[in-house]
């Protein structure tokens, strides 16, 4: 167990900068400031004691918080709880202090059915550790029943220290056991090595079965099994005091405390030696130099005695979602300083060691519930949450507060707050936000589309950031009405034709389609396909998305329109309604057309003018066609006439020899070569002219070149770089043209 009676050496150095791995000093980088903090548990509520915290087996939110001294107290998993219930008093036969005690518990993985748990506990006259069976009260799930008990094994302890005590049930459904190995100091009877005895030990049994005069069985594949010669519980040997061991998944870790210098982590396999007393961590002890090493499992980690740190305690590997930086790290602490670590594996390599915080306390445990919140035991009574800092503050961007003629498919955002896993937003018809017309708890970015929405409407919106440690306040409330008529546009990944139907304050692509990645593209029959910047009602356009997206566009509607058409194919645009292409008209009247192609990722004749499409038609002489949503009554002479023999229209640009001189799209290729020294190639396109900047930074976010400051035509770009003077290692390179930006990474190698 965990070493008592030391204190704590404040005139000691703690150098936290450093650990100790395989008989070297290590230094780590610095540690930044952690976003990983210790809260509270229970404000209201302390314990005498406190060396381990359960969970019961079962779908209850409560905790179990096991007491030193014999007591197991249980209370709700709510921080707000203002009592803890007793749930198992063995005090009476308890034999406590220093090293000695009530030190493990462990529900049985069927409890929610049989209510059956398991205790290790020292008991007296003679000096001996049990390891029991209770059950639950049958009327009472806070109460368990102390004359229930029912004794598995129990095994004489020659001194009172190193008496192990974790209890826990493997994936497998067996109950496994840690024993230290018996106590004084260097294991004077060999304990460790031999496998007659129980001591030094973890042990593996089937409590759902007996066999002969024991109260359990033992599992088959244990390594030992069938060998009378040797103790058949043993699942591994060769430990000193293994305080706390936990699963993570098929992986058993286990912390077992040193002697004198070291203190170590192991992953404990079936049927390994984990070398006490021989070795100490990945040192040798006894002999304490030359010792035969030969079939001995070492451990995965060590760390010294330095700075007054004296007892390891194990922990868990984090899986909770609420500490993403943390998913897959062993966490252990030491029981004199109160340092927290968390420990990466690595395979085929050392694992990574992490400093966490100074807990300022001694931790006697760590504990888990079924949710996957690391929990940590002051001995001196209170219990904390591993957790992590509130969020950082941020502000609402857009729309701006008061905003009016907002598109049906309104796009709001914020900026980033530090520290923050997601967000949560509400918006609602009135201040009160009761009810919510919308609530995503699960925003992961800082921007998030709803809608459509109802036009002419006045709607409220605020934002909460969250993380692992809980939710800031949520921000000041905004308001923002929509427009009397908005163009809800569905975009898919790759070219789109669309129209305005609408007069719009602000036209240009970048504004009505900011993530959009080429410019509106419209087509003219001797040109072919050319370049706008701004959309006006009446024709058809290609634009180009990298991802699918929901756009909303608000304006002053158009109910109307007339438009030119010259032979051949035309690209036309909408009106702000549906129109059927039954109703479509022209002058001359009747004038043959082809069916109207839309696109949604191949050529479809449609059957309608949509609000915000682009269609394809070709005609055969000069002339106007007129889309109203208000046509005239009765056969009207005017309407085209469909011919279906016209053929297909000509493909989207990227295919159309066209616009093969002119890229459609910006980019930013990888430089080449890379590595690189010193000289390399970037190639960049721009599908519009404009203002072109190309930057380089180091990793310190500094800029160490200008490459290109000029404005450019539209076309594929290549330039020259030359990095000498300086150093070898990565940089990143920066286009922006527009509201275009791109960064990438190269490598100079000296």
């Amino acid at each position: 167990m965990f070493r008592t009676g030391l204190a704590y050496p404040l005139s000691l150095p703690r150098l936290k900068g450093f650990v100790i791995l395989a008989g070297s000093l290590l230094t780590l980088h610095a540690v930044a400031p952690s976003q990983v903090i210790l809260r509270d548990q229970y404000p209201h509520l302390s314990f005498n004691l406190p060396v381990g915290l359960v969970p019961p087996n079962d779908s209850s939110d409560r905790l179990c918080v096991v007491e030193q001294a014999g007591v197991i107290r249980i209370a709700p998993r709510d921080s707000n709880a203002t009592s803890a219930k007793t749930f198992l008093d063995i005090h009476t036969i308890v034999a406590s202090g220093g090293e000695l005690g009530l030190l493990g518990l462990a529900f049985h993985p069927d409890y929610a059915a049989n209510g059956y748990f398991y205790v290790d506990y020292t008991r007296n006259s003679p000096l001996r550790t049990v390891i029991s069976r209770f059950r639950v009260s049958a009327s009472n799930p806070d109460s368990a029943d102390p004359a229930s008990e029912f004794i598995l094994l129990q095994q004489p302890q020659p001194f009172n220290n190193h008496n192990g005590g974790q209890l826990g049930f493997g994936p497998d459904g067996y109950l496994y056991i840690a024993f230290g190995d018996g106590g004084s100091a260097g294991d004077p009877f060999q304990n460790g090595q031999s496998t007659s005895t129980l001591l030094g030990k973890i042990l593996r049994i089937n409590v759902d079965s007996v066999s002969g005069t024991r109260n359990y069985a033992i599992p088959p594949d244990n390594p030992f099994y069938g060998d009378t010669t040797k103790k058949q519980e043993i699942f591994a040997y060769g430990l000193r005091n293994p305080w706390r061991f936990s699963f993570d998944r098929n992986t058993l870790w286990c912390a077992d405390v040193g002697q004198d210098k070291w203190e170590e982590i192991d992953t404990i396999t079936s049927g390994r030696n984990y070398g006490w007393n021989i070795m100490e961590g990945f040192h040798c002890y006894s002999p304490s130099t030359g010792c035969n090493q030969a079939g001995l499992t070492l451990p995965i980690w060590e760390y010294s005695h330095d700075s007054g740190r004296c007892s390891i305690t194990g922990g868990f590997v984090v899986r909770t979602p609420a500490l993403p930086s943390l998913t897959g790290k062993y966490i252990y602490g030491d029981y004199c300083t109160g340092d927290i670590w968390a420990l990466t594996p690595v395979p085929s390599a050392p694992p990574t060691n992490q400093y966490l915080l100074d807990a300022a306390f001694n931790i006697s445990s760590f504990g888990e519930d079924r949710f996957g919140t690391i929990y940590v035991c002051n001995h001196g009574g209170k219990i904390y949450r591993l957790t992590t800092n509130l969020p950082g503050p941020f502000s609402l961007i857009a729309p701006a507060d008061h905003a009016v003629n907002r598109p049906s498919i309104v796009s709001l955002s914020w900026s980033a707050s530090v520290g923050a896993t997601g967000y949560e937003i509400q918006v609602a018809l009135d201040s009160l936000f009761s009810p919510t017309v919308f609530k995503d708890t699960t925003v992961e970015d800082t921007v998030t589309q709803i809608g459509p929405l109802p036009d002419s409407t006045i709607f409220f919106w605020r934002v909460r950031a969250k993380n692992g440690g809980g939710a800031t306040p949520y921000s000041p409330i905004r308001r923002f009405t929509t427009a009397s008529v908005s163009i809800p546009y569905h975009l898919m990944k790759s070219w789109n034709l669309i129209s305005l139907p609408l007069e719009a304050s602000d036209a240009r692509t970048t504004s009505l389609f900011p993530s959009a990645v080429s410019p509106a593209i419209v087509y003219d029959s001797a040109a072919g396909y050319t370049f706008r910047d701004t959309l006006t009602p009446g024709p058809g356009y290609w634009v180009r998305f990298g991802a699918a997206a929901d756009v909303g566009v608000a304006g002053t509607p158009r109910y109307a329109d007339t438009i030119d058409v010259v032979p051949g194919w035309n690209m036309i645009g909408s009106v702000s309604r549906s129109i059927p292409i039954t109703q479509v008209s022209s002058i001359p009247p009747g004038m043959a057309t082809s069916h109207f192609f839309g696109f949604e990722g191949s050529y479809e004749a449609a059957g309608s003018i949509d609000p915000g499409k682009g269609y394809w038609v070709k005609v055969g002489e000069n002339g106007k066609l007129i889309l109203s949503s208000s046509p005239a009554a009765g056969e009207d002479p005017a309407r085209v006439r469909i011919d279906p023999a016209m053929g297909l229209p000509p493909a989207p640009p990227e295919v159309n020899g066209g616009a093969a001189s002119v890229p459609v799209e910006y980019l930013l290729d990888q430089n080449f070569p890379n590595p690189f020294n010193p000289e390399t190639v970037i190639r960049y396109s721009v599908p519009v002219p404009g203002h072109v900047r190309l930057e380089v930074y180091n990793l310190l976010g500094e800029g160490v070149a200008i490459v290109v400051n000029r404005m450019e035509g539209a076309g594929d770009k290549s330039v020259n770089w030359d990095a000498a003077g300086l150093p070898s290692g990565i940089y990143l390179y920066r286009l922006t043209s527009g509201i275009f930006t791109a960064v990438k990474k190269m490598v100079v190698v000296r």
